[in-house]
């Protein structure tokens, strides 16, 4: 569908930007939501644990890391 073909987009341009700076927070994060949202929750936590390294005092990430291991089941 057209909308699986934006999201198979989006999740290669933040590899991509991910390519560029494996610590771009902002990549990191939304690829995470992106892959949350596709139910891939297992491929974001990995993501969210790298981003709250990075910055462990921010609330979005550390909602975004938690709503992921709670969707995982974790």
């Amino acid at each position: 569908s057209r909308a699986q073909g934006q999201i198979d987009n989006a999740i290669a341009l933040f590899n991509k930007a991910l390519g560029l700076d494996s610590d771009n927070l902002s990549a990191l994060n939304n690829m995470a939501n992106t892959l949350i949202d596709q139910g891939r929750h297992d491929a974001a936590i990995p993501l969210l644990e790298k981003a709250e390294k990075l910055a462990p005092n921010n609330p979005v990430i550390l909602f975004n890391y938690s709503n992921a291991l709670i969707k995982s089941g974790q």
